[in-house]
């Protein structure tokens, strides 16, 4: 694993096609990704917590060759996945073909936290994204065991959430 051309997702911007009031890097979406990935695993009682901390920490890591794609962009790109993987191989980071549910689940929920900090601060320009990002979360949730649905949803602000993009979801892969 090359660490110092990883150490590059720490300038890489999150949203750089958006206007937002405090803009987050990969490096720091990454953390708190493996963290609530770690919360996940440990409410879930998986044995892969390691492994699911290990891929959350990595989940974004063809970033640092190819900067922060946005998803309207993302679904225009044919050969997205092709890129991506040739990043990964330059960083000699592995590619996870069937990557745990919690770690993406875990995105969500960290994409979600950091838009409500966004709408708080008064940027009503990413709602739309908010809403769809929380409508993932409650149908990916609605298979956990219901004390562990109320912990994670409560610590989210339910603003209404829209129907999900098909473009959005893992189905199909």
């Amino acid at each position: 694993m090359n660490i110092k051309k990883l150490r590059a997702l720490r300038y890489v911007r999150r949203f750089n096609f958006h206007n937002c009031n405090r803009h987050t890097t990969v490096a720091e979406h990454s953390f708190f990704v493996a963290l609530i990935t770690m919360e996940l695993a440990d409410d879930l009682g998986m044995e892969s917590g390691s492994r699911c901390i290990r891929e959350a920490l990595l989940h974004d890591a063809e970033e640092a060759v190819t900067g922060d794609i946005g998803y309207l962009t993302r679904r225009e790109i044919s050969n997205l996945g092709e890129i991506e993987a040739k990043a990964r191989v330059e960083l000699g980071v592995e590619t996870v073909a069937h990557p745990f549910r919690v770690v993406m689940l875990a995105d969500c929920i960290e994409l979600k936290m950091y838009l409500e900090e966004e709408r708080r601060s008064g940027n009503m320009g990413l709602v739309d994204i908010e809403k769809e990002t929380y409508g993932r979360i409650l149908k990916d949730m609605a298979m956990f065991p219901k004390e562990i649905r109320e912990k994670w949803l409560g610590q989210l602000e339910d603003i209404g959430s829209k129907e999900i993009p098909s473009f959005m979801t893992h189905e199909g892969e």
